[in-house]
C-alpha cells in the first residue's frame, strides 16, 4: 500500500514484476537495518526507480510512467556475471567445498524460478586445520549469498571465540551481541569458534548466540563458526541446542606436500625466481621437510608454506650480501637457502611445540 499510494497519484504504473522486486529489496534492507522505516525505504526505493525509468523510457499515451523490474538497481552489479567461486581456483583440495555450495545455490536459483517458497539457509560450520582456507571460504560464502539475494550485503565480520568471552558477568553478552549488530545482514565469522565452550562464560557465550539465531532481528544473519574438527565437536556437543542451529557442515583438509610445492612454484613463476638443482635435489628436500612438518603439532598448511617462502627470501638476501660472486646465479635460490629454510621451520616447530599432532587435524 505504501509503495502503491504514491504510484497512483502521480499517475505511475508499477508492473507486477517491478512490485514483487520491490518487495525482495525491501525485505533484504529490512534485515540488515536496525533502523529500517518503512515509509522511508519505500520513498528511496521509488525515487531511485523514477529516475532509472525516466531516463530509460517515455511515458506511455494516457501520460503513465511505467516501472519495470530493471528499474530497481540489482545487488552486486560491479561484479555481476563473474563466478563467485573463482577464488577457490586458488585454493587447494576445495573440490568438496565448492559441490557444497554449488549446491546451495542451485538449489535457490529453481525454488525462485519455480515460485516456491525458498528453503531455511541455516548456518555453517567448518572443520580444519589454520591455513586450510576456511576464512577465504567465508568470504566467499558472503558474496555467493549476496548475489543470491539470501543475505542483504557481502560483508563478512570476522571475529574469534575468544575475543567474545567475557571475563565477568554481562560481558560475555554484550560482546557477542555487539558482534551481531555490526554482521546484521551478512555473515558473520567465528574462527577459533572452540574456545566458546570453555567455562562460564564461554557457555553464556553460546547461549547468546542460540538466543540471536532465534530472534527475527537477525533472521537475515548467517554464522559460520570453525576450528579444528576434534574441538569443533567437542564444544558442540556440551550445548545441544546450538548443534541443532547449523545445517552445514565443511571439513577443510591438510595439504599434501605436493600442494605445499606447487604453491612455492607458483610463487617462483610469480616473481621471477628459480630454484636450482630443482629436480636434482631442492624439491626432495621440500617434499621430505614438509612431510615431517605435517606429522607435528601446530602445522598450518598454507601459513606454514608461506612462511618458507619469506624465509627463502632472507637466506638468499643474506648470501647475496656476502659478495659480488653470490649473485653470479641470477634471480635464484640455491640448495642451501631451501635446505635452511626448511630446517629453520622444523627446528622452530620442534622448539616451541613439539611432539604428537592434535587428533582434530588428523
Amino acid at each position: 500500500k505504501i509503495l502503491l499510494a504514491p504510484c497512483h497519484k502521480k499517475k505511475y504504473r508499477a508492473s507486477l514484476e517491478f512490485r514483487e522486486k520491490a518487495l525482495k529489496a525491501l525485505e533484504m534492507q529490512k534485515r540488515s537495518d536496525p533502523h529500517f522505516g518503512n515509509a522511508g525505504a519505500v520513498a528511496n526505493l521509488l525515487k531511485a526507480a523514477l529516475a532509472k525509468a525516466s531516463a530509460a523510457r517515455k511515458c506511455q499515451p494516457d501520460g503513465a510512467l511505467e516501472l519495470l523490474p530493471e528499474d530497481i538497481s540489482d545487488r552486486g552489479t560491479d561484479d555481476k556475471g563473474a563466478d563467485p567461486f573463482a577464488e577457490l581456483e586458488k585454493l587447494y583440495r576445495m573440490e568438496h567445498v565448492r559441490a557444497k555450495l554449488e549446491a546451495i545455490r542451485r538449489r535457490f536459483a529453481v525454488a525462485d524460478e519455480e515460485g516456491d517458497a525458498l528453503p531455511i539457509l541455516g548456518h555453517f560450520v567448518f572443520t580444519g586445520a589454520p591455513g586450510t582456507g576456511k576464512t577465504t571460504v567465508a568470504r566467499i560464502l558472503g558474496k555467493m549469498l549476496f548475489r543470491c539475494g539470501l543475505i542483504a550485503r557481502p560483508d563478512v565480520v570476522e571475529t574469534d571465540g575468544l575475543k567474545l568471552t567475557g571475563e565477568a558477568v554481562g560481558q560475555t553478552k554484550k560482546k557477542v551481541e555487539d558482534e551481531l549488530k555490526s554482521a546484521r545482514g551478512g555473515v558473520l565469522f567465528i574462527d577459533e569458534a572452540y574456545d566458546l565452550g570453555k567455562g562460564t562464560y564461554g557457555s553464556e557465550a553460546c547461549s547468546a548466540l542460540v538466543a540471536a539465531m532465534t530472534d527475527q532481528t537477525y533472521a537475515g544473519l548467517v554464522i559460520v563458526m570453525a576450528g579444528y574438527q576434534a574441538d569443533m565437536q567437542s564444544m558442540l556437543d556440551t550445548n545441544p541446542g546450538l548443534k541443532s542451529r547449523f545445517k552445514h557442515f565443511l571439513e577443510f583438509p591438510d595439504w599434501e606436500p605436493a600442494d605445499c610445492l606447487d604453491l612455492l612454484e607458483t610463487n617462483a613463476r610469480t616473481e621471477n625466481f628459480v630454484f636450482e638443482e630443482w629436480e636434482s635435489a631442492a624439491k626432495r628436500v621440500m617434499e621430505r621437510g614438509f612431510k615431517k612438518l605435517r606429522q607435528l603439532k601446530g602445522w598450518a598448511n598454507a601459513r606454514d608454506v608461506r612462511q618458507v617462502w619469506d624465509d627463502l627470501k632472507e637466506r638468499r638476501a643474506e648470501r647475496l650480501s656476502a659478495g659480488p660472486n653470490a649473485t653470479l646465479g641470477g634471480k635464484s635460490f640455491s640448495l642451501p637457502d631451501v635446505e635452511a629454510a626448511m630446517e629453520s621451520l622444523y627446528n622452530a616447530r620442534m622448539g616451541t611445540v613439539g611432539g604428537a599432532r592434535k587428533t582434530g587435524t588428523d
